[in-house]
């Protein structure tokens, strides 16, 4: 699955992505992310998620400063059906602040 996460115009604070491996289970959290991170910060936060996705088995790739990047499965989860990330940008602020997560390829084996 590749996913670009979010689009915002946020002056500040933090948001969370959620990964929840099959229907079955709850969302498990990352820590709050800063609003500008770079894709490596958001990629080891994604690895740390507890009960959720691994080193090394998610790739985020793109703007250095946090905006349009891409999150692609790799490793143990590609070509694996994933009930999904969700994103909580509660902790953002500024204007116009919003977010998504949106699904534009599923991966394959």
């Amino acid at each position: 699955v590749k996913l670009p996460t979010f689009f915002n115009q946020c002056f500040g604070g933090t948001y969370k992505i959620g990964y929840k491996p099959s229907i079955f289970s709850g969302i498990n959290w990352t820590d709050p992310i800063a609003y500008n991170a770079n894709p490596a910060t958001i990629e080891t936060a994604l690895e740390a998620v507890v009960g959720g996705v691994g080193a090394g088995n998610v790739a985020v790739t793109g703007a250095s400063n946090g905006y349009n990047v891409q999150i692609e499965y790799q490793g143990d989860l590609a070509g694996k059906m994933i009930t999904g990330l969700f994103f909580d940008g509660t902790g953002l602020f500024g204007h116009g602040v919003g977010g998504a997560l949106y699904m534009i390829q599923q991966g394959r084996n």
